[in-house]
């Protein structure tokens, strides 16, 4: 729900009665430490994507 998307990168937020909810909030912190960016798009008619941008790789040696 569109609810959700504000919240899935907070740590211990979950729908999932077995979840831990610290999953996306870990990813969030790796994409931020990279200077990307990390977003939650809607996946009808159930889901979500999450679309990574703005990822800049290393050159090969």
């Amino acid at each position: 729900p569109a609810e959700h998307r504000t919240e899935v990168f907070r740590p211990y937020f979950t729908t999932n009665q077995k979840g831990t909810g610290l999953g996306l909030a870990v990813v969030h912190q790796i994409v931020l430490a990279h200077g990307w960016e990390v977003e939650c798009l809607p996946n009808l008619p159930r889901g979500a994507i999450f679309r990574v941008s703005r990822v800049q790789l290393a050159a090969k040696a």
